[in-house]
């Protein structure tokens, strides 16, 4: 296993730093968050330095890159304190690739690489959250067309304008429930969409919304995959889904640790001391340490699952070890910068709210050791 970057992606990370520098210091956090929809200048900056295009295929546009440049892109913007703007999208445009037709991709992709629009997922609903399988939401064929009908929750970046959502619905029941799933492509302004936001206390900027269909019509040509193959899709890129996840976290969690460091410095500078502060001390080196063995975990991962090797049991340990990290270091920040922290709108208590959803989104803590569990031979039903 080689864990050496090579020359270009070592150029790639180093240019994202410079922009984060650059960019970041001109962002209002605490204005972005009380907006009502995402400003989309910040996809547009991410699309103009070209990263969208290193991870997609050169037949799309692309530069041919793959999924070590896509982790790069996440860690770095992350640590260096980026809103997540189109990661959400990458990775939802590897779904569009893998599973879309020619069609599809020639008309999504490019407006894709160029930031015109995001590629949003939904699926949970209100009575269907990790039983995906248990949705209610209902795609009738009719003629040349499918009529969808129901209501969706907690869908991230599943803004209004400038927005195709993948959208899981039911189209049989005469299948297993897990059988009888297809998705859709669904632009956002799409009649009989209404959108609601979801007031949160974290990933604000992104925002999360309800998403209601009323008699929403969409060319059966929309129509992402087989029909009722819905669920393969959906489990297909759980293992990449957890690597990016964890590596997007990883950054978070060195955003945290360089934000406490920062606040130590501004400290020292005003006269204060370590002398009496080991505790301090260990808390940065235990931050460090865990951090350090996140990342070369997540790596790992991600080599293997790049080599296309098995590894879902090793996704799932450690989508569970990050993200209940960076959760505990929100923590340890928090006691670290003190009343500081606590203040709204500083750095760390901003971290410490957005890291809350990070054992809960995109597969909870519960889940990922009960497969954990079960792939370790234990009978867990």
């Amino acid at each position: 296993m080689d864990f050496l970057f090579t020359e270009e992606q070592e150029r790639l990370r180093e240019e994202i730093r410079e922009f984060c520098k650059r960019e970041v210091p001109k962002i209002n956090f605490e204005e972005l968050e009380e907006k009502d929809e995402f400003p989309s200048i910040y996809d547009k900056k991410i699309a103009e330095q070209g990263w969208i295009k290193r991870v997609l295929p050169k037949e799309y546009g692309g530069n041919g890159g793959g999924l070590m440049e896509f982790a790069i892109i996440c860690e770095e913007l992350m640590k260096g304190g980026y809103p997540e703007t189109y990661l959400i999208t990458i990775f939802n445009t590897l779904n569009l690739i893998h599973h879309g037709n020619e069609k599809q991709r020639q008309t999504y992709i490019p407006k894709i690489i160029n930031g015109e629009i995001v590629l949003s997922i939904s699926m949970t609903e209100p009575n269907a959250g990790s039983d995906i399988a248990s949705l209610k939401t209902r795609a009738v064929l009719e003629g040349d067309s499918f009529v969808l009908n129901g209501q969706k929750t907690f869908a991230t970046r599943a803004a209004p304008k400038n927005n195709v959502i993948i959208l899981a619905a039911r189209t049989s029941d005469t299948v297993p429930k897990h059988k009888g799933i297809s998705m859709f492509l669904v632009p956002a302004d799409t009649a009989g969409l209404t959108f609601r936001k979801i007031d949160t206390m974290g990933r604000r900027i992104d925002g999360t919304y309800e998403i209601f269909l009323d008699n929403v019509r969409v060319p059966k040509d929309n129509l992402l995959g087989k029909l009722n193959e819905g669920w393969k899709i959906l489990i297909s890129g759980l293992d990449v889904e957890r690597a990016i996840i964890s590596i997007r976290y990883v950054g978070w969690g060195e955003r945290i640790l360089n934000d406490c460091l920062e606040y130590l410095r501004h400290r020292k500078a005003q006269g204060w001391t370590f002398s009496n502060k080991k505790d301090i001390l260990g808390k940065l080196a235990d931050m460090e340490s865990y951090l350090e063995q996140a990342r070369v975990l997540t790596y790992k991962i991600l080599w293997m699952v790049n080599e296309e090797k098995p590894c879902t049991k090793e996704a799932a340990i450690t989508k569970y070890y990050v993200s209940e990290l960076v959760k505990r270091m929100a923590d340890l920040g928090m006691e670290i910068t003190g009343g500081y922290g606590y203040l709204k709108g500083s750095p760390m208590e901003r971290h410490y709210r957005e890291s809350r959803i990070m054992t809960i989104t995109g597969g909870s803590s519960n889940i990922m050791l009960t497969i954990i569990a079960r792939m370790m031979g234990l009978n867990v039903k």
